[in-house]
């Protein structure tokens, strides 16, 4: 084992995911106000997101995204122009949503020392400039990771095997090299279904209904005890 792949929230970050979800909505919508109705705004980004989850056609998930804002929207081009605006202005503004997770964030240091090809497999439903900021309120650098996934540069999401297939074939890697540690049984175990091993955090666990195979097990302590009694690797 020598990539270890991480979720964001519940895992790296601490949130509430229903109050950010509705916080980001009503934030994104705000400031699209002059253009539509935040009900209708809305409407867009689910039925964006629910497409998103099913196409299967190969093409990249911004891809798939702009298409349905084509569909919806009379000018598509100037909520495209106004997206880098709001990400880089306004999004930044949701971090008190957000903490930290002090044990992972010792355990990426940890992993670093000792090596390890370090991953962000969150899911890909944002633009890079998102996924940049959501990485930065782990507590750590973008630097830190070898790889982070975007809605530009991936065709499958969460929670799809597809997904970590894709992350694979980027990195030249093995699925039976990575250890993919996330703390929902269905968009993060489902890993295991292309061989990846898998560390269920039990810290904020979600999806008990669903039955993945799991590997390992435990709370963020845990992990760090766990990590701790990794080799190194050359």
């Amino acid at each position: 084992m020598n990539t270890i792949l991480f979720d964001l929230d519940g895992t790296l970050l601490e949130v509430d995911k229903e109050t950010f979800v509705r916080t980001y909505f009503k934030s994104v919508s705000s400031y699209f106000s002059d253009l539509t109705t935040p009900e209708y705004l809305m409407s867009v980004f689910m039925k964006g997101t629910e497409k998103m989850v099913m196409d299967n056609s190969g093409k990249t998930n911004k891809d798939v995204f702009i298409e349905n804002m084509d569909d919806m929207l009379e000018d598509t081009d100037k909520f495209v122009e106004r997206f880098d605006d709001y990400y880089l202005k306004e999004f930044v503004k949701l971090d008190y949503l957000l903490q930290p997770k002090e044990w992972m964030q010792k355990s990426i240091g940890l992993l670093k020392e000792k090596g390890y090809r370090l991953v962000i497999a969150t899911n890909p439903m944002f633009p890079d400039l998102a996924v940049r900021q959501r990485i930065k309120w782990t507590g750590l650098d973008v630097e830190d990771f070898n790889y982070y996934p975007t809605y530009d540069n991936h065709c499958f999401t969460k929670p799809h095997a597809n997904f970590y297939e894709e992350i694979a074939e980027k990195l030249d890697v093995n699925p039976s090299d990575c250890l993919m540690v996330g703390n929902d049984r269905r968009d993060d175990m489902v890993a295991s279904k292309v061989g990846m091993k898998t560390y269920f955090l039990t810290d904020q666990a979600a999806n008990y209904d669903v039955n993945h195979e799991i590997t390992y097990e435990g709370d963020s302590k845990a992990f760090y005890d766990f990590v701790s009694n990794l080799p190194k690797i050359s």
